[in-house]
Parts: structure tokens; sequence; C-alpha cells
């Protein structure tokens, strides 16, 4: 039988750095319509309007290397994120399938999981990042 859990798998880079994660949340945006009204017309006309506040994406059992929330300030919140961002979910044969991006952003909170000598990577049980827009790159 085939195990749909691992049918996708995806990873985020920060620039050059590379990470991989177990779940990631928050992918997506919302814009508030503004409406008009016609004349002659009963019903309002909806038209774009301007967008919700930055997205909030939520980063979950995560290694790498290293940090790659690391910033010239450090792992601390609030530190800004200037390198671009992508995260990028692949295949079971490692093709891409959708890459979503940010420019900008900042890490708000942060948890790492718990410390073990045994092990090289560096572990993100739960990172935080407010950022200005995401994007789709492509979709193949």
């Amino acid at each position: 039988m085939h195990n749909l859990l691992h049918v996708y798998s995806f990873f985020l880079t920060f620039g050059p750095l590379k990470a991989g994660f177990q779940k990631i949340s928050g992918i997506g945006e919302s814009m508030e319509p503004e409406y008009i009204y016609e004349g002659g017309q009963c019903r309002p006309y909806p038209i774009q309007g301007t967008k919700n506040k930055a997205g909030r994406i939520t980063f979950e059992k995560g290694h790498g290397y290293l940090n790659p929330f690391l910033s010239k300030n450090g792992f601390t919140a609030g530190s800004r994120i200037s390198l671009p961002c992508s995260i990028i979910i692949t295949d079971k044969n490692n093709k891409p399938l959708r890459i979503f991006a940010f420019d900008s952003g900042m890490l708000v909170s942060w948890e790492i999981s718990e410390l073990d000598a045994l092990s090289g990577n560096v572990l993100i049980d739960k990172a935080v990042i407010e950022h200005s827009g995401i994007y789709e790159l492509t979709k193949l």
C-alpha cells in the first residue's frame, strides 16, 4: 500500500543556507475587498482592496547544519531576515513541484529542541517569521 505521508517533501532556503522542517504552516495571503456603488445598481461591486497585515509562517521540527535564522544580531526575536527565502516543495523523486518565496521578514518567536551531544545538527523546535508578503514563483 502506498504511504501518503511520504509523497511530498519540502525544504527551506535562506540565501545559500538550506534547512529541512517537518511542518510549515501559514503559507498564503488574504485581502479585504473594497466596494463601490454604481448608480442604478442595488448591489455593491467589489474591487481589489489593500492586503491585510503581513503574514506569519510557522516552521516546526527543523534541522540544518547551520541555523538558517541566524542574523548579524544573532538568533533573537526581532532579528531581520534580509536574505531571499524560498520554500521548495518536491515529489518523492526530488522534482520541484511548487516554489513559494518572500524577500524579507522578521523572526518573531523561536524555540529549540532539547540539546543532544550525539547530534551534529542544529535542531529548531519552532520558529515564527512575520513577512512582508509571500508569492509563488512557479507552478510546475
